[in-house]
């Protein structure tokens, strides 16, 4: 049973190149949003779709600066869009 655990926790470690490129991936579509859609849309799809995504993979750990990003990205489109 110890050389079960073992191996999968090898395994897992073995994968973590996988975590690190999805989180990449997801900070770059989070920069294309927000140079190619409008702010409050690229703001409410990083939201909806890209904080869930890391919350999923890295937990809490990533997820919450995410998504204060996400807010602060969120009031600030709010702001330019009524001015």
């Amino acid at each position: 049973m110890k050389n079960l655990i073992n191996g999968l926790q090898d395994a897992m470690s073995e994968k973590s190149w996988i975590k690190i490129l999805i989180v990449n991936l997801m900070l770059l579509l989070g920069m294309g949003m927000a140079f190619s859609l409008p702010p409050i849309a690229a703001a409410a799809i990083f939201c909806s779709v890209v904080c869930p995504i890391v919350f999923v993979i890295f937990g809490n750990n990533y997820a919450i600066p995410f998504s204060g990003l996400g807010f602060v990205w969120f009031l600030y489109a709010v702001v330019i869009y009524f001015n």
